[in-house]
């Protein structure tokens, strides 16, 4: 009964770890766990089995911790958690003197309240408050004010 309690301890601590590093990064309640279950699994196989069993145990733990989280990091599990799409740059003029109420153009994305809108071959940042507003649609330019660009649908 000694060794199973040693042995869930240690498997908590471990578990409680992975989360913490893996799911919920920072110091949170998953992290100050599994310390507290890894503390309490060395120091129980201390004290009920043997001061032998006590230096298995933290070596054990620690090598079962090292392993896991090298099969974590070479397996495909970061690559499903980890952000894939990379974000195409392009300029974004912020001068608005060149447009005027009124002014027809397009929208390149989607605007959600905020997205980019195309005006002479221009592309602008702009807000749409009436609705969201797909990419490729007919808009104009409503509101002018300082840098802040509003427009509605056609």
């Amino acid at each position: 009964m000694d060794i199973f309690l040693v042995i869930a301890f240690i498997a908590l601590s471990i578990i409680f770890f992975l989360i913490e590093v893996f799911l919920i990064p920072g110091v949170s309640i998953a992290g100050l766990a599994g310390a507290a279950f890894g503390v309490c699994g060395v120091v129980y196989a201390f004290m009920a089995i043997g001061v032998t069993a006590g230096i298995i145990t933290l070596f054990v733990g620690l090598v079962l911790f090292a392993i896991f989280t090298y099969i974590l990091m070479k397996g495909k599990t970061l690559d499903r958690l980890s952000l894939k799409k990379n974000l195409d740059e392009t300029e974004v003029f912020n001068d608005l003197s060149e447009l005027s109420v009124g002014q027809r153009g397009k929208t390149l994305s989607r605007l959600a309240p905020m997205g980019k809108v195309i005006f002479d071959g221009k592309i602008y940042e702009a807000r749409c408050l009436d609705a969201l507003v797909e990419a490729g649609v007919d808009v104009e330019v409503t509101n002018i004010e300082g840098t802040s660009l509003t427009v509605k649908v056609i």
